[in-house]
């Protein structure tokens, strides 16, 4: 095979793109006799220290949802379930160990969720006890004041970057249940209202929303549902992000919502380094409510996929809400 190609190389880790350069001119046949080798340089000089599993060779390019995909076969890459019922940690199911910190605020707040509490403790100052009935199994809830959860992967209750979780120039979708009947921030990712910065909330007409915030002047991009979420009921609230194409919100499994193009930030590398927010943004906007099975993807869901999610992957037996 000859080549004589302008390339660029894309380097992926953990499913997610983090370094990307250009690979000058070269012309020639691209085979040679040598054999291949995993673990040590084709000179024998350099061996690799540590395991090695899974390797893989494609004979065309992948595309970044593909290779986010393959990392965690169509998984979550953050999924916060909040059904510990007690203690101020929320894990990640994912299994990547994005924990997130609970924060209840405190009693000069003048919120109603003023500890975490547990679930069956009894006192209505608890963040847990108030979520105790979730859309599945417990929930978390949220005073609209002080309260919020943000990730915490060095367990010193402070608010940390996932590298992982910036979503670079990969497609997202970001879904949530949520208990309401005002408005709030649902998850974030937020870094004050500058730039490359995304977050999914119920907007004040009641609406489940999405909007993300790039560079440029046409770079603020937002889209919302039809339907409206006052009413005190559990729904579930999802927004798909595709880089090529557009931003489309969905409500209890199904497309809602007119879709909105984003074709002026589909190159754009959405790398910060703020922490992923549950109930707030870094520039306030309280959720008053309940939130619960929390996730983050880091692929657009399709149709199918999102249905599946609403449905839990399968037919549910157990009640509609709260535990079976």
């Amino acid at each position: 095979m000859r080549i004589a190609l302008v390339r660029s190389t894309t380097f992926f880790i953990d499913g997610v793109q983090k370094e990307s350069g250009s690979i000058s001119t070269r012309t020639g046949t691209l085979a040679n006799a040598d054999g291949f080798e995993i673990g040590r340089s084709r000179d024998q000089v350099s061996y690799a220290n540590g395991l090695i599993d899974e390797v893989k060779i494609y004979n065309y390019l992948r595309t970044p949802a593909q290779i986010a995909w393959e990392y965690n076969q169509g998984g979550p890459i953050a999924w916060w379930k909040l059904d510990e019922c007690s203690g101020t940690v929320a894990n990640d199911s994912s299994g990547n160990l994005y924990k997130g910190f609970i924060y209840p605020g405190d009693t000069a707040g003048g919120g109603l969720n003023n500890y975490v509490g547990s679930c069956d403790s009894g006192n209505t100052e608890d963040m847990w006890y108030n979520g105790r009935n979730g859309k599945y199994n417990a929930s978390l809830d949220f005073d609209g004041n002080n309260d919020y959860v943000c990730t915490d992967t060095n367990s010193d209750t402070t608010c940390d970057d996932v590298d992982a979780l910036d979503m670079r120039t990969n497609d997202w979708t970001v879904a949530a249940w949520v208990k309401t009947t005002s408005t709030g921030q649902v998850v974030s990712k937020d870094n004050n209202g500058t730039t490359y910065m995304w977050y999914l909330n119920i907007n004040s007409s009641g609406q489940c929303s999405v909007r993300i915030i790039g560079t440029g002047s046409d770079s603020r991009i937002a889209t919302s549902t039809s339907t409206t979420f006052f009413d005190g009921n559990w729904h579930h609230c999802a927004a798909t992000i595709t880089r090529s194409g557009s931003m489309q919100t969905y409500v209890d499994g199904r497309v809602d919502g007119t879709p909105v193009s984003i074709s002026d930030i589909s190159t754009q590398d959405f790398n910060d380094s703020v922490a992923v927010y549950l109930g707030r943004r870094v520039a306030g906007g309280y959720f008053n409510g309940q939130i619960d099975d929390a996730r983050i993807y880091n692929y657009a869901l399709t149709a199918q996929q999102m249905k599946s999610v609403f449905n839990e992957g399968a037919v549910r037996f157990g009640p509609n809400e709260g535990s079976p």
